[in-house]
């Protein structure tokens, strides 16, 4: 008896995920913008997800933030990574050793207002290297350089 009570009772699930995932603390520079007109390709891809995403804006940039361990966070750090790869002066650094995208937490595309989101040059998942890297484009964006989104 005492074993078949034993097998009833349930075990905790220690590999399972917290529900929610850690919010990064924003910068108070970087403005939340109320509402954000959507490519109509990702609004038809990503459907109401969308819903989901915020953009910040701080001077001449823009931070989209993807939430945690979704498609679009995956689909768009991997873009970044890619024109990374291709030497297109973008920067795709995770959380993760090495710089490997940690689901757990948000990704930040970083993108000139000027040019959208789409034409974002780096994808982060943190706010000082958000920060960093909008130094670093300061110079090229005054003097009409693309990025070069370096570590």
């Amino acid at each position: 008896m005492a074993r078949s009570a034993q097998k009833k009772q349930p075990k905790a699930n220690t590999n399972s995920r917290p529900k929610t995932a850690p919010a990064l603390p924003v910068p108070a520079e970087f403005t939340l913008q109320e509402s954000w007109d959507w490519d109509e390709s990702d609004r038809a891809y990503y459907r109401y997800a969308t819903d989901n995403w915020r953009v910040r804006t701080f001077e001449n940039w823009g931070v989209l933030e993807l939430p945690a361990d979704k498609d679009a966070a995956h689909n768009f750090f991997g873009i970044v990574q890619i024109n990374q790869r291709d030497d297109k002066g973008s920067l795709a650094h995770g959380a993760r050793p090495g710089g490997d995208m940690d689901s757990a937490l948000p990704v930040l595309l970083l993108f000139r207002l000027a040019d959208g989101y789409n034409d974002a040059f780096a994808a982060l998942q943190s706010w000082t290297l958000v920060q960093k890297i909008i130094e670093q484009d300061r110079l090229l964006l005054e003097t009409g350089a693309f990025p070069r989104a370096r570590l």
